[in-house]
């Protein structure tokens, strides 16, 4: 199939009948929409303007560009041939000096010609480039055959632009689709908010800064029990306990009280995983975590650890947090460790955060997109583009090929008309139903979108955590 869809690449005008009906039959169709758009891409920047397919039935009219290119019966079916067909006829209207080539319906309305020196075909060495794969993504298939990525060859992604970023983002999907196949959802309740001693930079909650966020102490068992009920109707067997603060050095009396407040919830939901994110903790801490039930704990490095203090916090060290990883590893906890894009970091901290990521052995990933706070030392910083988000994600999936990589806050406020595009370019799970401060997209629109992904992957899509 990759010899194929190489092939409609570099030749569209030379497949045959069989490779054709392969293609459309079989091929992803990320790939194929992605092969459609790099040659609308190539012909259009020649003075061809592709509007729409042929569509054939039964009846032509005498003009029909489809008898003179096919030579074929009518009856044959169109879906096989409609994008062969465009290609065919964008080529050569460009090779004839068309200007311009509209299709509609089974008619063919061909521009003025346009001339060229001695009526050849002239192309500049830009043109030729957009016919081949960008050779730092064809370098990157590797990790489809198992082997790892360097960090050199991760950062010389981030030089991806253009029509290049959807063939990233289409091996990623391949990846994902490979070693990471299943979705998994999860909510999260906001169990203690605000006047926190730290004073991370982005954070709407740190006692530093002055945002106006509603602030609580640690929410009742009962609160937390009723939220936890509504997500488990909902479907979800994936459940975040997360509390502001610095952590837990010791077993005080709040944390005991979420000690049984776990045990009440693994009593009246067996199948729920419980995620817990309480900040930096001892070895007591995260020993009494794991024998009360902690599937997974959520501690994010946030950026490229180099530069913690820089970008994020003072008040606390990154080796902190490492060493809490560790000592959660050693009792048994998975790791949900990331962090944040558009902190006003550079490609290569986002490149040392994967990479970090990955030398921690950390089970799943979650990546969040800032959305300046007013109030914070970031609030003037602009919102990252939707493009950079996605090469972001694309390459923290070839460096870390079979964990799950989250989307977690800035997902709909970011990325918008763009959400899907990171689901097909490595991310495989999500927070569904809000973030600690921030509003976010129903449950409801959540399932209907996680049904709609199964038709651009080549594997049944597994939803894990998910009834």
């Amino acid at each position: 199939m990759n010899e194929i869809l190489s092939k409609a690449r570099l030749a569209p005008g030379k497949l045959n009948r069989a490779e054709l009906r392969m293609l459309l039959e079989t091929a992803n169709p990320v790939e194929l929409y992605q092969a459609a758009y790099e040659l609308k891409c190539r012909y259009s920047g020649k003075k061809v303007s592709l509007r729409g397919l042929i569509e054939h039935g039964n009846h032509c009219a005498k003009d029909c560009f489809y008898c003179g290119i096919r030579k074929s019966n009518h009856a044959v079916n169109r879906y096989f041939l409609q994008i062969d067909d465009v290609v065919r006829m964008a080529r050569w209207a460009y090779e004839q000096h068309y200007g311009s080539v509209v299709l509609h319906g089974a008619f063919v309305r061909l521009g003025k010609k346009s001339t060229g020196t001695n009526g050849a075909t002239r192309r500049t060495s830009s043109e030729r480039k957009q016919m081949i794969l960008n050779k730092h993504i064809e370098k990157a298939y590797q990790v489809l055959n198992g082997e790892t990525l360097k960090e050199a060859e991760a950062l010389a992604l981030t030089e991806v632009s253009g029509c290049d970023i959807l063939d990233l983002v289409s091996l990623a999907n391949k990846v994902r689709d490979k070693f990471a196949p299943a979705i998994t959802p999860c909510s999260i309740v906001n169990a203690k908010s605000g006047v926190c001693s730290q004073n991370c930079r982005f954070c709407a909650q740190s006692s530093y800064h002055h945002t106006g966020i509603e602030t609580y102490g640690l929410l009742k068992e009962s609160a937390i029990l009723e939220s936890a009920q509504k997500i488990y109707d909902q479907g979800i067997r994936t459940y975040g306990i997360v509390t502001s603060g610095c952590g837990y050095s010791e077993a005080t009396a709040e944390f005991r009280n979420l000690l049984k407040i776990m045990d009440a919830l693994k009593a009246k939901f067996p199948d729920l995983k419980i995620c817990v994110s309480l900040g930096i903790l001892s070895e007591e801490t995260a020993r009494l975590l794991a024998e009360h039930g902690a599937w997974r704990y959520n501690m994010n490095l946030q950026t490229n650890p180099e530069r913690y203090a820089e970008l994020i916090a003072d008040t606390h060290t990154i080796e902190e947090k490492i060493s809490t990883i560790k000592q959660l590893q050693k009792y048994g906890v998975s790791i949900c460790c990331g962090g944040i894009l558009g902190l006003g970091e550079s490609w290569l901290d986002r490149v040392k955060m994967a990479f970090a990521c990955k030398e921690l052995g950390v089970n799943g990933i979650p990546l969040n997109v800032l959305l300046p706070i007013k109030g914070t030392p970031l609030e003037k910083l602009p919102v990252m583009e939707p493009a950079d988000v996605a090469k972001a994600f694309a390459i923290f999936r070839l460096v870390n090929p079979d964990k799950m990589i989250k989307f977690a806050a800035g997902r709909e406020t970011t990325m918008k008309d763009f959400q899907g595009l990171l689901m097909l370019g490595g991310m495989n799970s999500m927070i569904t139903g809000g973030y600690l401060t921030t509003r976010g997209r129903s449950m409801e629109d959540d399932a209907v979108f996680l049904k709609q992904l199964s038709c651009f992957t080549d594997t049944q899509i597994k939803k894990e955590n998910v009834r």
